[in-house]
């Protein structure tokens, strides 16, 4: 099931200016935990927090990318190592649905949005 929404949500997303679907590596046999999609806002038209804010509105649960793990208070003097692309991540990445219970509509309901949000 999670293979299967995360294919139906890879075919749509490519459609839809702005937004990434991160891919799994092709040389693992990925679990499809999370399903990460970047906002690109240039192109998308809003950025990643007000997306957030839309999709809860709708009922739609999308969190963020966990915090910076350096930037937690007890961690604030720990020694950081070539982590340049996490703070890209950090500020642009959303996870999407991506439950195993989750029905092809409830995944086309979630594009909808997507795709109404956008420009």
């Amino acid at each position: 099931a999670k293979i299967k929404n995360y294919n139906l949500y890879k075919q749509a997303i490519e459609n839809i200016e702005g937004l990434t679907l991160l891919p799994f590596r092709k040389d693992t046999r990925a679990n499809h935990w999370f399903y990460s999609v970047i906002v690109h806002k240039e192109k998308y038209g809003i950025d990643r927090d007000e997306l957030l804010r839309r999709l809860n509105e709708e009922n739609i649960q999308t969190r963020p990318l966990w915090r910076l793990i350096h930037k937690q208070k007890p961690y604030l003097n720990n020694q950081t190592y070539r982590i340049e692309k996490a703070y890209y991540y950090e500020e642009n990445l959303i996870n999407i649905p991506c439950s195993s219970n989750l029905s092809e509509e409830d995944v086309r309901i979630v594009l909808d949005y997507l795709i109404q949000f956008g420009r």
